[in-house]
């Protein structure tokens, strides 16, 4: 398999363990608003039921083994066909089955609110993006600068003064876990881009404040108009 191949293996893999570790947040990042399941009886679920349903242990995946797949990449998108063999117990009954799976895969470079979901996002834009300055702030030579793109949707949706204090004192790989992202931030992801990019802002005032300072390097944001993502 060639790098384009061998990565959407790996997330049809990603996926595969995300439900059995029954990881909501992951498998959230890796299926689109709109994606649906087919069960092998042939019912249909959307992400919301399926998903819920691995949550409350009606479905409880425990190994899986991908057989012979094939990946098929056409531009942006791509599909992968394989027998894959589930030792599970659903719907009460224990069992191993091994399933035609046909899976359908879209590159997605960006995290645009129309293009995937708030988990998506957040962990984009946000983490993401805390991490990096985190990184950054432990090696930038004196007299370095940076620069967050963040969006002038960080303006649109205010956050209150003591919820800002609380993001700022919170450790990057804590943020996704504040009452305030889970509450708020994760209800749609148009709220959770506008948040992520005020956070973007915040994210830059708190490194230039201490890490990015210490070092003497210089940190800031810019928030670019609209733009129309294809």
């Amino acid at each position: 398999m060639n790098a384009e191949q061998t990565a959407v293996l790996a997330a049809f893999e990603r996926m595969q363990q995300a439900m059995i570790d029954k990881d909501t947040e992951t498998m959230l990042a890796l299926v689109t608003e709109d994606k649906t399941f087919t069960h092998m009886s042939g019912k249909k679920q959307t992400k919301e039921e399926f998903f819920g349903e691995i949550e409350d242990g009606t479905l409880n995946y425990h190994k899986y083994k991908i057989h012979d797949p094939v990946v098929v990449v056409d531009g942006d998108t791509a599909t992968l066909t394989a027998d894959t063999t589930l030792t599970a117990r659903v719907y009460g009954i224990s069992g191993r089955w091994t399933l035609a799976t046909k899976a359908h895969f879209v590159k997605i470079d960006g995290a645009s609110p129309h293009q995937t979901n708030p988990a998506h996002i957040l962990n984009l834009d946000m983490v993401g993006t805390g991490y990096a300055l985190d990184a950054f702030g432990k090696v930038m030579a004196a007299g370095g600068a940076g620069w967050i793109i963040s969006s002038q949707t960080g303006y649109m949706y205010p956050i209150p003064y003591e919820t800002e204090q609380e993001i700022l004192a919170a450790p990057t790989e804590k943020l996704m876990e504040l009452p305030f992202i889970q509450e708020t931030a994760m209800q749609n992801s148009g709220l959770a881009y506008m948040i992520a990019k005020r956070i973007n802002h915040l994210q830059a005032q708190k490194a230039a404040a201490t890490t990015w300072k210490a070092r003497r390097a210089r940190i800031n944001t810019i928030s670019p108009g609209v733009i129309v993502t294809p």
